[in-house]
């Protein structure tokens, strides 16, 4: 194969290069880590294929990235200050991109290694295949319905032909990632390969296309076939989705059932008029106030995403945990796949077999999926290590530690230490560590998107910026505090006005059904059940002691026991039943409840208590603020944080 030199300055997002009888189009956005499109993609790219079509030496195409991931989607900040004329012409613009692709007289693949998101996604879907590297970075998404909008780029219009109706509402409704290994078992994928194998696989790709011999495989399942055989079976799946997405968004977000719409939509309609009703949909979301916070909120996590201390933080090279097994199996876990190499702290040699029976249950689990590859596995093993003596290794950069076990371990001086959720004060815990750092974790530690940082006046930049890269690493959205976590005040607040409500006579479930319709992403109740009643009664300081005792006493201590403010029966997974009526009567109920919108009620509740943490000068910052309330207290997010909500009703 010969190598010619690029024939589109290498100034652009996209430029050609030539290997042999096939172009190679290459995302590279200069001065940036990731590749995002902007409004002038479509006109730089219609050229490369122009060059691609009326060159006879050419066979075909293939797209690929030369940065670690594919496509970061496109730059929103562009389409939100556009009047919407604008927006109309560049959403148009792209569509007639995307149209050209999947009507390109030479096949053009779309050779994908790591994230590919929402327009990288819609791009390779007007491609005439596609192929994604087997590695833990490499996945699919449209996540436009966390922006409050639908795909607006052909998403809707050419998912569901690949993978099916019901995949495709899945997909779109949730945006959640799909890996390499799902994304070919869907036939989102055409091939999957080895990613040191990727450019030859494509080259291989784009000649079997080109000369006939390759066979796309229908990959849905029968059940899949059978609903998307004729309208009326497929009107069952898209009337079972709007019923769903009520029942679970309560009407909260209008780009859900207008994803619905736009696929019901495109399944009976031609292209033209798909591409024009997609437009009309994108642009009616954009200007909707849910999607202008949802879109404010991304700006807020992507700005927090930058270490403010980065300039001093050290990258740790060894991470030691001493927690209690369920912790530290999570934990490590989460570390490990980041390459660390972390030790784990035990004065029980059985609590580290179970530790590591524990990491492997996890680490099969994801290679069952596919997230995971053998080599990945065997890599994150041999770095993990342990120790059973109470001093702690002198290569260690960071400890994180619970806090019982503070005074009875030996730190050296230049390791970094991390309070595992603190129950009191910074200030007024172990004095003989001037740096230490607090870490409060969400329930699940694993599952939770948002770590606090938690810091006192004598912490050096070094452990800041040190604490923000070993929460980056964990995958958390890290924010900081100053001496006390700000999540466990907001909790208390909402868990005390719920059984306040409880008490005054409302029922369980009517008071989570209308936090629910407020917006709130979990119901307190069901919020208490799922932290456990000894971790609420502990988080509440005293308040409703009492109650929260009995229930203990009778047992009803949350999902975990399968009683506790509801009933629980387990099956494969524990599902709610009903409310437990034996609480009722713990709770000594007046039935004099004044209270005539308990959702908003539950809201200003949290609400002063966001205030008084601000009066306190517990925050660093509003933006903080909003995504610590979001991530962590379950505030709904269309409302953009509970500093933008105040702002927004003060100027009101």
């Amino acid at each position: 194969m010969n190598n010619h030199n690029p024939t589109t300055e290498k100034s652009s997002l996209i430029y050609l290069e030539r290997k042999g009888d096939i172009a190679f189009l290459c995302f590279d956005k200069p001065d940036s880590e990731v590749n995002i499109i902007d409004i002038s993609l479509a006109a730089d790219f219609h050229r490369l294929l122009d060059e691609v079509e009326t060159d006879p030496t050419l066979i075909g195409a293939v797209l690929i990235s030369k940065k670690k991931g594919f496509m970061g989607g496109a730059d929103i900040k562009q389409f939100i200050d556009l009047p919407n004329e604008e927006v109309r012409k560049a959403a148009a613009e792209g569509h007639q991109l995307i149209k050209r692709l999947s009507l390109f007289p030479k096949p053009i693949v779309s050779a994908i290694h790591g994230a590919c998101m929402g327009g990288g996604t819609e791009i390779s879907l007007g491609c005439t295949a596609i192929v994604v590297s087997e590695d833990p970075s490499t996945m699919m998404a449209l996540p436009e319905v966390k922006l409050g909008l639908l795909p607006g780029m052909g998403g809707t219009i050419r998912l569901w032909k690949r993978v099916g109706t019901q995949q495709a509402l899945d997909i779109t409704l949730s945006g959640k990632n799909v890996y390499a290994k799902k994304a070919y078992q869907l036939g989102l994928a055409d091939k999957l390969c080895n990613p040191a194998q990727l450019t030859e696989t494509a080259i291989q790709m784009v000649g079997d296309l080109a000369s006939g011999t390759f066979n796309k495989v229908d990959k849905r399942n029968g059940l899949s076939k059978f609903l998307d055989s004729n309208p009326l079976t497929r009107k069952l799946v898209f009337n079972l989705a709007r019923k769903t997405i009520q029942r679970k968004a309560k009407g909260l977000y209008p780009a859900l059932p207008l994803i619905i719409d736009s696929i019901e939509f495109n399944t009976s309609h031609n292209l033209d008029q798909c591409i024009e009703n997609e437009i009309n949909l994108f642009c009616q979301l954009l200007q909707t106030p849910e999607a202008q916070e949802l879109i404010q909120l991304f700006f807020t996590i992507t700005d927090l995403k930058k270490n403010p201390y980065n300039d001093k933080a050290l990258a740790p090279k060894s991470i030691g945990l001493r927690l209690n097994e369920d912790n530290a199996t999570k934990l490590s876990f989460s570390l490990l796949k980041k390459d660390c190499n972390v030790c784990i702290l035990s004065a029980d040699e059985h609590e580290v077999d179970d530790i590591q029976k524990g990491l492997g249950k996890l680490i099969e689990n994801e290679k069952r999926k596919g997230i995971l590859t053998q080599e990945k596995a065997n890599s994150m093993f041999e770095k993990l290590t342990h120790t059973i003596d109470k001093e702690v290794p002198q290569n260690l950069d960071f400890l994180i530690i619970d806090e019982q076990s503070m005074a009875s371990v030996s730190v050296p001086e230049n390791t970094i230490v991390a309070c595992f959720n603190p129950s009191k004060p910074l200030s007024e815990l172990n004095q003989q560590l001037p740096d230490l750092v607090g870490f409060q974790y969400g329930s699940p530690v694993d599952k939770s998107p948002l770590l606090e940082i938690i810091l006192t006046e004598t912490n050096t930049n070094k452990a800041k910026g040190t604490a923000w890269i070993v929460g980056s690493l964990q995958g958390k959205n890290c924010i900081f505090t100053q001496n006390e976590a700000f999540v466990p005040k907001l909790l208390k607040s909402y868990f005390v006005a719920a059984l306040q409500l409880l008490q005054a006579g409302n029922s369980i479930a009517y008071i989570d059904k209308q936090a629910k319709v407020k917006g709130f992403s979990l119901a307190p109740f069901e919020w208490m059940d799922e932290l456990g009643i000894e971790a609420v009664n502990s988080l509440l300081q005293g308040d409703f002691q009492a109650s929260l005792s009995s229930m203990a006493d009778k047992r009803f201590m949350g999902k975990s026991t399968l009683k506790g403010f509801y009933l629980y029966k387990k099956d494969k997974k524990i599902r709610k039943l009903k409310s437990n009526p034996d609480v009722l009567q713990l709770f000594d109920q007046t039935n004099d409840s004044q209270v005539a919108d308990i959702g908003e009620y539950l809201h200003q509740q949290m609400l002063a208590e966001v205030q008084e943490c601000q009066d306190n000068n517990l925050l660093f910052s509003e933006k903080e603020g909003n995504l610590g309330a979001i991530f962590g207290a379950g505030y709904p997010p269309f409302l953009g944080g509970p500093f933008s909500y105040l702002s927004k009703r003060t100027i009101n």
